[in-house]
């Protein structure tokens, strides 16, 4: 998808990024079984998952206002790439939105979501730790990540 990158301005703090959306209900279908395989900057990246224990699924909000609301969902787990010692994936599934990082061969890859929307679909950025210019810090949400992107890749 990368006619939504030129809506992104990250010139000052990445020397290169991708921009995709998210299919958080085909990830969290995938994720049933442990084993989910996503394609990050053109590498396909096979996860062995375990489901972390969440809120409960009855936890509300309460606003300022004192009006009460659902939490909204989300999924988080971790895991490791199959087959590479000493690799980490951490990521959250919910909401539109699928954040995370998968760190493998000293090397981190992050996925993060962004405030823009491409087909009514939230908007995220996938980049590396190769691409962060030196001397730059970049917000980066800390909610457990994660996020399934188009084009996905299926389980067989």
């Amino acid at each position: 998808m990368t006619s939504t990158k030129k809506l992104l301005d990250f010139n000052d703090t990445l020397y290169n990024f991708e921009t995709v959306t998210t299919n958080p209900t085909a990830f969290l279908d995938d994720a049933a079984d442990g084993q989910v395989t996503l394609r990050l900057l053109g590498q396909n990246f096979d996860l062995k998952l375990q489901k972390m224990h969440a809120v409960s699924d009855n936890t509300t909000i309460t606003a300022a206002d004192g009006s009460i609301s659902d939490a909204p969902k989300s999924y988080s787990y971790t895991g490791t790439v199959v087959g590479k010692a000493n690799s980490s994936v951490v990521l959250t599934a919910g909401d539109g939105v699928l954040i995370g990082e998968i760190n493998v061969d000293n090397k981190s890859y992050y996925i993060d979501q962004t405030a823009k929307k491409y087909n009514n679909k939230v908007v995220h950025i996938v980049y590396s730790s190769d691409e962060i210019k030196k001397g730059t810090i970049l917000a980066y949400c800390t909610v457990f990540p994660v996020i399934y992107f188009v084009p996905q890749v299926r389980k067989s």
